[in-house]
């Protein structure tokens, strides 16, 4: 867990030079913060800086001052707006004033509509897809009809465009975005006789090739995105507002048709193209009212835009504001930012939930939100519990183990043990499937009743399969050891040993009575017997699994139907007692869903057993269940 929310960091802060916005992310979207401390966002921040360091390193092989210039923090940059990144060349027209301040909120309402839009076109799209894309076949000639149509879009849209002289053009300054005309705005200076490109001075008198005609739209098409987003941000001047509109309406198509897709996909980039587009719009739509007596940051407006669908469309504020902030290193438009991405993620959560959450319920994974909806405060556990419930004796026989796992596919099994006179089941514990599996396929049976002299062979084995497996010699090897004081138990409940080897302890240690009226249940005999409340003792001594037997990667595959036991094995009898979690959660089927949603949540649970004030199993409780009701009653709301 903890490794997993250091990389998502370090991707965010390679990727867009912003180690502080990558932990921010990582602790509002990604981690749990339940399992979030002190350490680990340090070592988070460790690695997202030297993430960031690696970065600009290698980019600095490709940079005019040589290996060791860190001019280029991220693998994607949008110029930077201050600091001493930002070209000479580059004058915003007016920094941001208080009376703006309206109109950037605005652009946030707006923002958090065209993404509330963005997620319910898009959750409409995959369910399709759900629906009639089914085979794998299916998806990849998906994915290559959409790259044909969505590779013509974005080359011919253009020519829709007027062809301008570069001259005229605002942006001929910007010397890591150059123009592009596309294919017509090259026919026209072919047409017009002469070369396609003509030798103009550049900004530090070099000669360098550009074409006579440029198209706006063919500049923020037909480069990277985040060429694009540079046009957007640093353009000092006035960009035609139709241009701008078509480039943001068919990157809002492209990237709704492209979330989804059989192909590798993301999010932030295109969101804050499109973002850019419409903030860019929105600022020469008030130049053009204000007048050109009143300067308006037409340039600011683009960031706060691009912030606001970004946070509209993903419903991350924070790290959307800081990551913003930091890969244009703009601190003074950072209020302005930060309200934005405020005001668009609230008024999106009007409509739904954002896109990252949406795909989670489409994909019915079973993940728990920080709180639950106000319409499912009145619910008990008992509204949710699943019943009857699949239970397992304490010692059960392999064949009754083997129809419980071929007649469900649960991963969790409470443990009971019944009484005398009482069929009433009572919880010992919890065992998972895989505990399950692995001690079926290494036939750990208990040993069998023999007569009076006769020489016991290994534990849960015919006398002619000795020697014929790891485990086998592992047990074996393990009868020799009587030391007890070596036993211990991890977080799991299961026992181990030092060393990853597994000391079978002392018998006082293991064997238990469930006589109320017991004492000592050290004085127990290690056989099969029952006390007075018919509750079975354990069998110890005899040979544990290791640990590593249950925690093994191939283990985790098994099956099954990679079982092998023979018609004899059916009737051999498993002692659960030691496999078991014996300190399993347990709420009573009248506390409040709160209470329940809060133990998932805080001890990250998968399983959660319901029983009455007498320890009698009603019901179970897994994560799965309370995310099913809670869409259930979202949509009878909706």
């Amino acid at each position: 867990r903890d490794l997993v929310s250091i990389g998502c960091a370090c991707g965010v802060a390679g990727a867009f030079g912003a180690p502080i916005g990558g932990v921010l992310f990582v602790l509002e979207e990604a981690a749990s913060p339940q399992f979030w401390h002190a350490s680990l966002t340090s070592a988070t921040f460790l690695a997202a800086s030297a993430a960031s360091l690696a970065v600009s390193a290698l980019a600095s092989f490709e940079s005019k001052g040589g290996f060791g210039s860190m001019t280029q923090s991220s693998l994607v940059h949008f110029g930077a707006f201050e600091g001493p990144l930002r070209p000479d060349w580059y004058i915003r027209e007016q920094p941001w004033s208080l009376s703006e301040l309206p109109v950037l909120a605005a652009l946030g309402v707006a923002g958090g509509l065209a993404g509330a839009v963005f997620v319910a076109l898009n959750v409409r799209l995959t369910r399709w897809r759900a629906r009639h894309l089914i085979t794998r076949r299916a998806r990849l000639l998906e994915a290559i009809f959409a790259s044909l149509v969505m590779t013509s879009l974005i080359f011919w849209l253009p020519a829709l465009a007027p062809c301008r002289p570069v001259g005229s053009l605002a942006f001929t300054r910007l010397p890591d975005a150059p123009m592009l005309g596309g294919p017509h705005c090259d026919a026209r200076a072919m047409r017009e006789g002469g070369n396609i490109s003509d030798h103009t001075a550049g900004l530090e008198g070099e000669a360098i090739g550009i074409g006579k005609y440029a198209s706006v739209l063919s500049s923020l098409l037909l480069h990277p995105l985040d060429h694009g987003v540079r046009i957007l941000f640093h353009t000092v001047g006035r960009l035609p507002v139709y241009e701008m509109l078509a480039c943001g309406a068919l990157l809002f198509t492209v990237s709704c048709g492209a979330y989804g897709l059989a192909v590798p996909s993301g999010m932030f980039v295109p969101a804050i193209a499109v973002g850019a587009c419409f903030g860019r719009v929105a600022g020469e739509l008030v130049a053009q009212m204000m007048g050109p007596d009143v300067p308006v940051d037409v340039q600011g407006m683009a960031l706060v835009g691009a912030a606001a669908f970004l946070a509209g469309v993903t419903r991350v504020t924070l790290s959307a504001a800081v990551i913003v902030v930091e890969t244009t290193s703009n601190i003074a438009l950072a209020p302005p930012i930060a309200l934005a991405a405020l005001v668009a993620k609230h008024v999106g959560d009007l409509f739904g939930p954002g896109l990252y959450d949406a795909h989670l319920a489409l994909q019915r994974v079973a993940f728990l939100h920080d709180s639950l909806p106000e319409n499912m405060r009145h619910l008990r556990a008992a509204d949710v519990a699943s019943s009857p419930v699949v239970c397992v004796a304490e010692v059960s026989s392999a064949r009754d183990l083997l129809q419980v796992l071929t007649s469900c596919t649960h991963n969790g099994f409470p443990v009971t043990y019944t009484q005398e006179g009482d069929s009433r089941r009572k919880l010992s514990g919890l065992i998972t499937r895989l505990q399950l599996l692995v001690l079926l396929k290494n036939k750990h049976f208990l040993p069998e009743r023999q007569a009076p002299g006769a020489e016991q062979g290994p534990v849960g084995r015919d006398s002619d399969e000795v020697d014929q497996s790891d485990d086998e010699a592992i047990c074996n090897a393990l009868n020799k050891h009587q030391a007890s004081d070596s036993v211990m138990m991890d977080a799991d409940g299961f026992l181990h040993s030092r060393g990853d080897r597994q000391v079978p302890p002392a018998p006082d240690a293991v064997t238990r009575s469930n006589s109320t009226n017991s004492t000592n249940p050290g004085l127990d005999q290690p056989q099969l017997s029952f006390n007075q409340a018919g509750r079975s003792t354990s069998f110890a001594p005899h040979a544990l699994l290791p640990y590593r037997a249950f925690a093994s990667r191939l283990r985790r595959e098994l099956t099954v139907a990679d079982l092998k036991l023979a018609e004899s094995d059916m009737n051999r009898q498993v002692d659960l007692g030691p496999y078991m979690n014996a300190a399993a959660m347990a709420v009573h089927p009248s506390a409040r869903l709160s209470r329940v949603h809060l133990l998932f949540r805080s001890l990250g649970l998968r399983h959660l057993t319901v029983t009455n004030s007498e320890n009698t199993v009603l019901g179970m409780i897994t994560r799965r269940d309370i995310t099913d009701i809670t869409m259930s009653l979202q949509t009878m709301g909706n």
